[in-house]
């Protein structure tokens, strides 16, 4: 063992004593330097060389327990760390789907207002219902209309095309109970015709004509003459 090492040993062993000696002081200090007689405890120069050894090993044990301490601190600080970022990345998971939920939310509104705007123009659309078996339309079909037939005469009071479906919306001075679905229009001194599609009564513009002729194109203060067809008894619903 050269002398460098040798010098090395000798300086850390009286480190190591130095720091025993401290500890010494602070127990000492820590029991007002008496025992639980009340007896004053020996001071670290009257410390036999065997409790100084005890002593030291005491050191060994505490520092030892200190790094385990520190190692275990060192742990759950990386421990705290790693859910910290396990967090963040959890926040801005819930902020992606939040976001994804407010686009579902909007797609489900613009189809909701899509789906209303077909069904109002389904509404709008002449889909008349049959009111009677085929069969028997056909026939009624066949029967000519009676030319003696009570004629009922209807003045246009207010006009409006329909964009969507390519019909007319009419509103009439009287004889709107008259109108019925179903029900055929002449354009008085023409032989222009169309077929009345719907009414409601609660409108502004009652009338609904969806089949016409070219030529059918009444405007405000002509007169319509109502043809009703055999066997149609449906009433328009007055308000």
């Amino acid at each position: 063992m050269n002398a460098g090492t040798e010098t090395g040993i000798g300086l850390g062993q009286l480190e190591r004593s130095r720091d025993v000696k401290r500890l010494h002081e602070t127990f000492l200090e820590a029991l007002d330097r008496h025992d639980g007689a009340g007896n004053p405890l020996p001071e670290w120069e009257d410390v036999p060389s065997r409790e100084r050894q005890a002593w030291r090993a005491v050191d060994v044990l505490v520092r030892l327990r200190v790094e385990r301490a520190e190692t275990q601190l060192g742990l759950v600080r990386s421990e705290r760390d790693a859910l910290v970022e396990e967090v963040k990345a959890l926040r801005s998971q819930v902020r992606f789907l939040e976001v994804l939920r407010n686009q579902d939310d909007l797609e489900t509104m613009r189809a909701k207002m899509e789906l209303e705007a077909l069904r109002g123009a389904c509404r709008r659309q002449a889909t008349p219902t049959p009111s009677v078996p085929p069969l028997v339309e056909a026939a009624q079909d066949s029967v000519p209309i009676d030319a003696s037939a009570r004629l009922v005469s209807v003045r246009v009071t207010a006009v409006a095309p329909d964009e969507d479906g390519g019909g007319l919306y009419l509103a009439v001075e009287r004889g709107l109970r008259e109108v019925h679905q179903g029900a055929t229009m002449r354009l008085k001194g023409t032989e222009a015709t169309a077929e009345v599609a719907s009414v409601e009564a609660t409108a502004s513009l009652p009338i609904f004509i969806s089949f016409r002729s070219p030529d059918f194109a009444p405007k405000e203060g002509d007169v319509l003459e109502l043809l009703p067809k055999p066997g149609d008894e449906l009433p328009a619903l007055i308000a």
